[in-house]
């Protein structure tokens, strides 16, 4: 396994090829037992194309396709428990760990009855809340990955995830930059304050805040105020310290 956790991350520093570093992925682990993979990004960016967004590999269409559906009808329990699971979790196990429906329950059971086996789920983590949900699976013949196998599919996960998102940033950078007013103003919002008040805060006319408000969101691409909170803290124009936004 350190042999070829070398040679991903060597991949990954300098290859700038999605592809490439995707074949790498591929490569590190199918030998590891994992032949059956889905990666999918769930940080909402909408600059990154839907081809930057979703990798897979020995996935038939027809589960594809199966899996895309049960997430639009919200049937699928995996992305739920991968936001509130604290590492990597097997689905054969997870109905004994979490709290889930029956229906739920039933669905985690199809699920390692597919072709993609008793698969387990993760979550890796990118720079601004660039996150992605990832499953991986050793196929119907295949069996659990022990602790260790499944450290490991974690970490190579997680190292292609971080190049992945380094290199989206470089096909489609964040759009303009916030200048001084705005960055005023959005900090102000994230801290729950009305318009009025963030008038009477900087001295400037109501009229004035409104202006510079939809000018922020039209450069953050949001409609609402939770939402520019949001898009401010993911790209990195807020910071928590603690429960305060700075």
């Amino acid at each position: 396994m350190q042999e070829s956790l070398t040679r991903l991350c060597t991949i990954c520093a300098q290859s700038e090829d999605r592809e490439e570093i995707w074949a790498a992925v591929v490569a590190y682990l199918a030998p590891q037992g994992a032949v059956r993979i889905f990666y999918r990004r769930d940080d909402q960016n909408t600059t990154v194309s839907e081809s930057d967004q979703i990798f897979t590999h020995g996935l038939s269409e027809q589960w594809q396709a199966s899996h895309a559906q049960r997430v639009n009808e919200s049937q699928d329990p995996i992305y739920r428990l991968i936001r509130q699971a604290s590492g990597p979790f097997l689905w054969s196990t997870l109905a004994r760990q979490a709290r889930v429906t029956r229906a739920e329950e039933a669905t985690l059971h199809a699920l390692t009855q597919s072709e993609f086996g008793d698969g387990a789920s993760m979550r890796v983590f990118g720079p601004q809340l660039r996150n992605a949900a990832v499953c991986l699976g050793p196929g119907p013949a295949g069996g659990a990955p022990d602790a260790q196998t499944l450290f490991g599919w974690h970490a190579g996960m997680q190292l292609a995830h971080m190049r992945l998102c380094a290199l989206s940033e470089q096909a489609h950078p964040a759009i303009s930059h916030l200048s001084p007013r705005e960055m005023e103003i959005l900090r102000w919002i994230a801290r729950g304050k009305s318009t009025p008040v963030i008038a009477d805060i900087l001295g400037i006319s109501r009229h004035t805040v409104d202006t510079v408000m939809r000018r922020l969101f039209d450069k953050l691409e949001v409609n609402d105020r939770t939402a520019a909170a949001i898009e401010g803290l993911r790209r990195g124009h807020l910071l928590l310290d603690g429960t305060e936004v700075v």
